[in-house]
């Protein structure tokens, strides 16, 4: 039987956890960071799409990251975690890991702290969800549900694609984590700074001219970084999204840095502003208004921490 595990148990780990217990022969573990009242073994997954809700089941539930059994682990935390997470992860031998997270940089991280017997996946994916508990509910809020991935270390399961197959409708693999990871750490950078500078929901950023253009201003100073890393121009540009959330169903949701900031939630401005500025001035790629943003932010999350 094939063991699973699923460490953060929020929108994306829920997600997984739901499309993980339709699969035949396989034990699922969910791994809850700290010792919390949140004892959920069980996850309702709807969208306006499905008739009724998918319903994901742990058959074990653990707050410790020592008792990690899965031979495929699923990392869903937020990149700002990886710091103490990593930490504990030592012990870890012969697992493929899923680092499914936005940001940049945070694989070779996990690499330096890890056993190399153990393989490494760089993965993202473009679907938005949120989550509620007591009881534990994700919510579906578009129907891109995509996995891209790359191989950084090591040889992973051979039930890798079996697995990202079954959770994620479409699935593409990529030649190197930075082909995964800088198409959507653009997207992150843009329109989480649109949507700070400018208070605005997903809806907004399409149709508030002032998001628009700042938007497609970033990306003009994303591309030499494009270059400068021998990638393909992104496939997935700036123009596109925004044709993508001028739709009635973006109103009132917002990309996750924004909704974690007005919810009184940590941010990762590290993983996502700060690294975009240090892979810019790592290959010496101008990056004023990105500089100029980085700096507008962090002043606007600063006044929020003295409020």
């Amino acid at each position: 039987m094939l063991k699973v595990s699923i460490i953060g148990l929020g929108s994306l780990g829920g997600f997984i956890a739901a499309r993980l217990s339709s699969l035949p022969d396989i034990q699922i573990q969910w791994v809850y960071r700290t010792y919390s009242l949140r004892k959920d073994k069980q996850v309702l997954l709807t969208s306006s799409s499905m008739s009724e809700p998918l319903v994901g089941y742990a058959d074990t539930i653990s707050y410790n990251l020592e008792d990690v059994f899965g031979e495929i682990v699923f990392i869903t935390t937020k990149a700002y975690d990886n710091s103490t997470l990593l930490e504990q992860t030592k012990t870890w031998k012969h697992k493929t890991i899923v680092l499914l997270q936005n940001g940049i940089g945070e694989d070779e991280k996990l690499a330096q702290g890890l056993a190399p017997n153990n393989a490494i996946v760089s993965a993202i994916t473009h679907l938005k969800a949120s989550y509620t508990t007591s009881p534990y509910q994700v919510t579906l809020h578009n129907q891109l549900i995509d996995c891209i991935y790359a191989v950084y270390q090591g040889q992973p399961s051979s039930y890798l694609d079996y697995l990202l197959n079954n959770i994620f409708n479409d699935v593409e693999r990529e030649s190197s984590s930075y082909h995964v990871r800088l198409p959507k750490l653009l997207i992150s950078f843009a329109a989480n700074a649109a949507s700070f500078l400018y208070d605005s929901d997903m809806r907004g950023l399409a149709t508030n001219p002032k998001c628009r253009e700042l938007m497609l201003e970033i990306e003009q100073e994303f591309l030499p970084l494009f270059n400068a890393l021998n990638l393909p121009a992104p496939t997935f540009p700036i123009y596109k999204l925004i044709s993508l959330l001028d739709a009635p169903l973006y109103e009132n949701a917002y990309f996750s840095m924004k909704e974690d900031s007005d919810n009184g939630r940590q941010v990762e401005f590290e993983e996502i502003f700060k690294a975009s500025q240090k892979l810019a001035n790592q290959y010496n790629v101008p990056f004023i208004l990105g500089h100029q943003v980085c700096q507008h932010i962090n002043n606007i999350l600063q006044g929020e921490n003295l409020s």
